[in-house]
């Protein structure tokens, strides 16, 4: 049983995929970027994306190694 006070928190991953940038957020759920600036828009969509929820985003580089976290509480 799930506790009524627990929120459910989104997480929205960024990571280089073949030459571009991939937005994974679940199985089914992730677009591919490949323009001239494929990392702002994968991140610009990540954001829109997290709009009204509560979670994050992490951005990864190249290494797997976490290269920025963008946290959301739920307002914007």
């Amino acid at each position: 049983m799930v506790p009524l006070n627990r929120e459910m928190t989104t997480l929205i991953e960024i990571r280089p995929h073949r030459g571009g940038w991939q937005c994974y957020e679940g199985k089914g759920v992730a677009p591919y970027f490949i323009e001239a600036d494929a990392k702002g828009s994968a991140i610009d969509y990540a954001t829109n994306r997290m709009k009204g929820r509560t979670g994050e985003i992490r951005v990864y580089d190249a290494a797997g190694a976490i290269e920025r976290t963008i946290a959301f509480d739920g307002c914007r």
